[in-house]
């Protein structure tokens, strides 16, 4: 049984390395280029949702708000319309008054 020595890796020429090294550079700044876009990409996602939150949290607040003041202003509505009433029944009566 002939036991055959691993044969050793043929050394790259000085041009094979350095071909290997600009092609290593190229795909080193691909990789950054792709990198950077991803974080653009996930700050612009991350930026409309914090933009969405505000205006839920925006919205939220004016209808609580306007839920807290729709009993004042639903009183001070009948108030006026029971003024209105009452400033036209006494109309009446003064009109009623003067013609007799």
């Amino acid at each position: 049984a002939h036991r055959s020595r691993p044969r050793p890796r043929p050394r790259p020429y000085p041009l094979q390395a350095s071909a290997h090294a600009q092609r290593l550079d190229s795909q080193r700044l691909e990789a950054q280029a792709v990198q950077r876009e991803a974080v653009r990409a996930s700050m612009e996602v991350a930026s409309k949702a914090q933009q969405r939150a505000v205006a839920s949290a925006t919205k939220a607040a004016t209808e609580a708000a306007a839920i807290a003041h729709y009993p004042k202003v639903q009183a001070a509505l009948q108030q006026a319309e029971e003024h209105a009433a009452l400033s036209e029944m006494a109309a009446v009566r003064a009109a009623l008054k003067e013609a007799e």
